[in-house]
């Protein structure tokens, strides 16, 4: 008969059944990329403050994929430094001037239930002292600082021997989603005295599934000896920043997965009216 008179039509119910399972493989689709590793785009700045220097700024974009914890591996090499960078100096801070040259190491960070993780900095800084001090330029690894040991460059002007060592401290070689305080000392009789502070707080702000923002901070020293006697120990801190959201692709699918949902449930409407008749 011609009518439909209370049922669905063959075809009405071949195509939802089509639909359906349409539906089904969408959501398996999303599903599964959900539970493994997911491709996120990312927007990233590598900050090192040091001494009285200005900062030192690298900026990266890419994709990386994160797993459903969060955690992430940063590519190696996507900063990349070649910076010469000058500050004021005071009669305790005779440095004038610092040449950075390096690269990042893969980033090994854990999600937001456990963030942080190590990167090392792969290169040198060149350190330039008053001209007064007829001290040649002293050159110091970064690799060491950034990850776990002590980096050391002696010079001598002559009659006086200058000894810097860069390391770092809190937990060796990690970058930290904690607030970290760093101090400025210098000798004064039998103590060190505090002649200088910096904050920088570390946070992961990430969904469960890595989505959002996070800073990091690693907590990193330079101390500076004349002939084997302390005179200063100054802050170097890096901070990394990175900002996560999903890629076109994999919100394309997911929207498409929403919208066969809404066009199933209105098809579903629709054929019950025409069986009410």
């Amino acid at each position: 008969m011609g009518g439909r008179s209370g049922c669905l039509s063959a075809w009405d119910a071949a195509r939802i059944r089509t639909w359906i399972l349409g539906c089904v493989g969408l959501a398996i689709g999303v599903w599964t990329r959900s539970a493994e590793a997911a491709a996120l785009s990312y927007q990233a700045q590598l900050k090192i403050e040091a001494v009285a220097f200005a900062p030192v700024v690298s900026s990266a974009t890419g994709s990386v994929p994160v797993a459903s914890d969060g955690s992430f591996t940063l590519p190696a090499s996507i900063f990349d430094v070649d910076a010469t960078v000058t500050g004021a100096t005071t009669a305790r801070q005779v440095l004038t001037k610092g040449i950075w040259v390096f690269h990042n190491g893969p980033g090994m960070f854990g999600g937001p239930a456990l963030p942080g993780g190590p990167m090392p900095l792969l290169g040198k800084v060149k350190l330039f002292a008053k001209p007064a001090l007829a001290f040649p330029p002293a050159t110091l690894t970064l690799t060491k600082g950034f990850s776990t040991g002590t980096g050391t460059a002696m010079v001598s002007n002559g009659m006086t021997v200058e000894t810097l060592s860069l390391f770092p401290s809190a937990v060796l070689g990690s970058w930290l989603a904690s607030k970290v305080v760093q101090s400025s000392t210098a000798p004064s009789g039998t103590k060190r005295i505090v002649i200088g502070k910096r904050t920088r707080t570390g946070f992961d702000h990430r969904t469960s599934m890595g989505v959002g923002a996070m800073n990091l901070v690693i907590p990193v020293y330079l101390d500076r000896k004349v002939n084997q006697q302390f005179v200063l120990s100054a802050p170097v801190t890096g901070s990394l920043s990175i900002t996560f959201t999903p890629e076109p692709a994999r919100m394309g699918l997911e929207g498409a997965t929403a919208a066969t949902l809404v066009w199933l449930g209105l098809s579903r409407t629709r054929a019950r009216r025409v069986r009410r008749g």
